[in-house]
């Protein structure tokens, strides 16, 4: 685990936005390590420096996964799919049973009420 952060951190992403103007670096854990503003870009409004700080942050780090799932061996990888379609079924199923506790739950609901429809009748007469 130490040796897979260690390459992690090691790693190196890059990103630019608004030109060139804004450049970011994050690691392989997606942490920021890098930001240079050029001078330039001080004169963008501050919503647009914004979002090309952010652009370029989003560039550096896709930068970085697509390094990551090359580096990810085939079985990882294979794993990673076994893992998304083994969650994607136990929540289809999940779906399915909360659909069936919910009729359960309707059908006790109706059945309870009908028992009270029934003894209305029996009650007011006393």
């Amino acid at each position: 685990m130490t040796d897979i952060l260690g390459r992690l951190t090691g790693m190196r992403g890059s990103g630019e936005a608004a030109g060139g103007l804004v450049r970011a670096e994050v690691d392989g854990t997606g942490d920021v390590v890098g930001l240079a503003i050029e001078p330039k870009a001080m004169r963008l409004a501050s919503e647009d420096l914004a979002e090309a700080v952010r652009e370029a942050i989003s560039l550096a780090r896709t930068q970085v996964r697509e390094s990551v799932a090359e580096m990810t061996p085939e079985p990882g990888r294979a794993l990673a799919g076994d893992v998304g379609t083994t969650l994607a079924r136990l929540g289809t199923e999940a779906q399915g049973r909360l659909g069936e506790l919910t009729a359960l739950a309707r059908e006790l609901s109706d059945r309870l009420g009908r028992q009270s429809e029934a003894q209305r009748p029996r009650q007011e007469a006393r």
